[in-house]
């Protein structure tokens, strides 16, 4: 069944080179191409969404729990158990949803 939607990094976001080294490409797994309001540090409401992350490779997911171990200042163990619970956010500003067609016919 081909996808409805699609999602790929914005080359003009602050953290495209983040993302990038983390995914190893352009396309980001998401759970929906909904958007949800999140709390990110001290930003509120912020425009976000969810990364599939049961669809990330085994190196993307190292990659992903290292960064944020590394920004967060805490062990990787940490960060991937953090990530498995809680799930990740992906601001809406990194990424350009796309969609099929097929999806509103």
């Amino acid at each position: 069944m081909p996808e409805l939607f699609k999602a790929i990094l914005n080359p003009q976001s602050p953290r495209y080179d983040d993302w990038l080294r983390v995914l190893g490409q352009d396309s980001v797994p998401l759970k929906s191409p909904q958007t949800h309001l999140a709390n990110l540090g001290d930003e509120a409401d912020v425009e976000v969404y969810s990364l599939d992350i049961e669809k990330l490779s085994e190196g993307q997911s190292d990659r992903l729990a290292t960064w944020i171990a590394e920004k967060f200042g805490v062990a990787p163990k940490i960060a991937r158990d953090a990530i498995a619970s809680l799930g990740f956010p992906v601001r809406a500003v990194d990424v350009h949803v796309s969609y099929d067609l097929r999806a509103f016919v």
